[in-house]
């Protein structure tokens, strides 16, 4: 594996949380030449990462770190995502390759994985493997994104405790709009009409409880939907659709 390719994506974190940075830059991070420094901004840039300036040289970032990320938790944060990103890459990876990847020693390698591992990005088996989305949701765990998601260090009691951020599922704003506009909210209705499976339709529940557009739970009772929608809104369901909300209300 060539250092290039070993920095690759430790580059890739430094360069989102920089925004600028050029190919010196780069260089006096990693230590490292000119030469690859260019050739991992390169492909970086190949990639949809990054993209020249006019300034020959200099690179802008394309994408951007999580609000969640900051200065608090930047060392966790790169280090996690850059790991993200290779083991989904490698899809199944031991620990001496794993740590080579990213420029590591085995023993932080291992603590890296057995932390992954706990946030559900990772499963052990011989080596470690990178879970799909789905198998994510079958765990009942957050996805973590490596743009989206952070993670930070708290110690409220003496102990390091991993904090996990997430960003609201990309759904949620279209959930939202459909329980206000039927009055109705449970998991095995989001499951139905969303095609998702349980832990997604419970985890948005729980988001929309959080946000006041639902009532908290009531045994067996349907939660109560706190919102309404503007007397003018159009949700845009089609004939079929509205006949299966009025069979829902009725039930």
């Amino acid at each position: 594996m060539s250092l290039g390719t070993q920095l690759y994506y430790r580059a890739e974190q430094f360069v989102l949380w920089q925004r600028h940075v050029s190919v010196q830059e780069l260089a006096d991070e990693f230590s490292i030449s000119h030469i690859t420094a260019m050739r991992i901004l390169l492909q970086l840039e190949h990639d949809g990462v990054v993209s020249e300036t006019e300034e020959e040289g200099e690179f802008r970032a394309l994408k951007s770190k999580p609000l969640n990320a900051n200065e608090a938790n930047r060392e966790m944060h790169q280090l996690l995502s850059a790991a993200t990103r290779c083991m989904r890459d490698a899809g199944i990876v031991d620990v001496e390759t794993f740590a080579e990847a990213l420029g590591l020693t085995q023993k932080k390698a291992q603590e890296i994985l057995q932390l992954m591992q706990e946030l559900g990005i990772t499963k052990k088996a011989q080596m470690y493997r990178a879970l799909s989305r789905l198998e994510v949701e079958e765990l009942d765990k957050s996805w973590y994104d490596p743009y989206e998601s952070s993670v930070q260090l708290v110690d409220p009691a003496g102990l390091n405790k991993i904090i996990y951020h997430e960003y609201d599922d990309p759904l949620y704003p279209e959930v939202v709009r459909f329980v206000i506009e039927v009055q109705k909210a449970s998991a095995a209705l989001l499951q139905r009409y969303f095609h998702i499976g349980y832990a997604r339709a419970a985890r948005l529940m729980d988001i929309m409880e959080e946000e006041g557009v639902i009532g908290s739970s009531d045994g067996a009772n349907p939660r109560e939907v706190l919102k309404q929608l503007p007397p003018d809104f159009d949700m845009g369901l089609d004939e079929n659709e509205e006949v299966d909300n009025k069979k829902d209300q009725a039930t």
